[in-house]
């Protein structure tokens, strides 16, 4: 759904998720076929609370 969303090929959305783990910006679960994604860093999360208000 992420790629649809983005419009950006699978491969390039796939390097953006995994260096986002990678520095602990995201955390993930797999449930099946499925991977789910939240952001899992206090500072990130206070920044796009701010910016969606």
């Amino acid at each position: 759904e992420l790629q649809q969303i983005l419009t950006l090929p699978q491969s390039t959305v796939s390097q953006h998720l995994h260096k986002m783990r990678s520095h602990k910006v995201l955390a993930h679960e797999r449930k099946g076929t499925e991977v789910f994604y939240r952001v899992d860093d206090e500072k990130v999360k206070q920044t796009v609370y701010i910016l969606i208000r």
